[in-house]
């Protein structure tokens, strides 16, 4: 009952845009994003996704929801032991955690939590979400969750992950045991365009190589472009 009436709030939250090395309002004032990450849609449906929400917002007093979703479970599709599900269905449970967040004048990051290189499905994917969340303030997209084990050239422009220039000696950790679906990774820059292609000016946040830690090749020509 409590999320419920959180829920026809009407939503607050102010669009931002980047400005040099700062997330800023339309006015310029700059704002500093802090929360955290609720696991579970990437393996499954979702468990207690609104109430955690509810929870950070109001006890903890964070400002943005980072929310792991995983592509196949967008679709509906069955994966490692998971039975296929109502794709709709958890569409809307995301759709209700952005709601929440709006109401409380707070983000949700969108994160496609997937790993390795971006493959064709991700691009897939991305059409799609950026389309049902296109302009919506309370909504930034987080391209790929974690690149690993390839070079600055396959991270922005893609290409066959097989040849010995496309690996780069980040290792993968025992703890995953996700590999990449294809030989030929699509690369970052193909899922700015698969978001902009629907019109979306969402900000975009995209990790680098080392699982997102080593941004170092966007200051030696591997920045991505709008």
């Amino acid at each position: 009952a409590i999320v419920e009436k959180e829920l026809a709030q009407p939503a607050t939250t102010a669009e931002l845009k980047v400005a040099g090395n700062q997330l800023v309002t339309a006015d310029g004032k700059p704002v500093w994003l802090q929360g955290l990450c609720l696991d579970s849609m990437e393996w499954g449906a979702g468990e207690n996704i609104l109430w955690s929400t509810h929870v950070a917002l109001n006890d903890w007093h964070a400002n943005v929801i980072r929310l792991p979703v995983y592509d196949k479970f967008w679709f509906g599709q069955a994966y490692k032991g998971t039975p296929a599900g109502n794709p709709e269905r958890y569409r809307e449970a995301v759709d209700q955690a952005v709601k929440l967040c709006a109401a409380h004048g707070a983000y949700l990051v969108l994160d496609l939590h997937a790993f390795g290189a971006p493959m064709p499905e991700h691009v897939v994917f991305w059409k799609d979400a950026a389309e049902r969340y296109k302009n919506n303030p309370a909504v930034l997209f987080e391209l790929f969750n974690e690149p690993h084990d390839i070079s600055w050239k396959v991270w922005r422009d893609g290409g066959d992950l097989s040849a010995d220039k496309a690996q780069h000696d980040d290792k993968a950790v025992v703890e995953n045991t996700q590999k990449n679906s294809g030989q030929i990774s699509v690369g970052m820059q193909a899922l700015v365009d698969a978001v902009r292609s629907t019109g979306a000016r969402n900000i975009v946040i995209a990790g680098g190589i080392g699982w997102s830690y080593d941004l170092s090749g966007l200051l030696h020509g591997f920045a991505l472009e709008e």
